[in-house]
């Protein structure tokens, strides 16, 4: 009967130990030496910085009268790489928005992966296109400006563009305090696939999103007197 291999045992025993070892203090160097480069890199993959617009402030009368305010609405967008039938789906939303079905084709059948398809769509027809379930086309939160008193002294009040920043009158003169300030938020990324996430287009998701717009929310109250200027004020949302 032969003696097994003493030396070559004892060879492979240190051999064991030093890997062992060496795996340990490279655990420990993971674990408490770079444990914070590590964990900065882990939250740069999941978190973003993203700024919140501001929803316009409105402008009062003396009355506390709504002369110009900020509705919600959406923006109605398509990607061009799942839109399969360009013109069924423009005869579809056509009259939900209407509009001619020949103006949303050029949105409709771009190769583009965001393209416009309406903007300060209201509420309204943005939940009765949604309903449709149409292939490529999403939605955003957005704001629409809406005049209470209609065609009333639109010289005075001026218009926004379709960015909301005020192009003449009121909204021009008063631009920096009606549009008030962005807030930058940080937000975590989500896996789409896990048991608790809603997609992105939820009811849910879009709620939130208004709550959070509308901590950066001002307002603007101008008093409308014969013989003096406008003064507009500003009263900002409680956070």
């Amino acid at each position: 009967m032969t003696r097994p291999p003493v030396g070559r045992l004892a060879a492979l025993f240190v051999v064991i130990v030093f890997a062992m070892v060496g795996i340990v203090l490279r655990l420990g160097m993971l674990q408490v030496r770079e444990s914070h480069q590590y964990r900065n890199l882990a939250l740069d993959q999941r978190e973003r910085t993203v700024t919140l617009e501001a929803t316009r402030g409105a402008i009062l009368d003396r009355s506390h009268e709504d002369l110009a305010m900020s509705l919600q609405a959406r923006d109605v967008y398509a990607d061009g790489r799942f839109v399969q039938d360009p013109l069924a789906v423009a005869q579809k939303i056509a009259p939900i928005l209407h509009e001619k079905a020949h103006t949303l084709m050029p949105a409709l059948s771009s190769p583009s992966s965001f393209s416009y398809v309406a903007r300060g769509v209201p509420m309204g027809q943005a939940d009765r296109i949604e309903a449709l379930h149409l292939p490529g086309l999403g939605f955003l939160d957005s704001t629409r400006r809406f005049y209470p008193a209609g065609a009333l002294a639109p010289q005075v009040l001026g218009y926004v563009g379709t960015d909301g920043t005020g192009l003449a009158g009121l909204e021009l003169q008063y631009n920096s305090i009606l549009s008030g300030r962005r807030s930058p938020r940080r937000s975590t990324a989500t896996d789409s696939r896990s048991p608790g996430a809603s997609p992105p287009t939820s009811r849910r998701s879009r709620a939130r999103a208004s709550s959070r717009r509308s901590t950066a929310t001002s307002s603007t109250r101008c008093r409308r007197r014969s013989s003096a200027p406008c003064r507009p004020t500003t009263r900002r949302a409680a956070r």
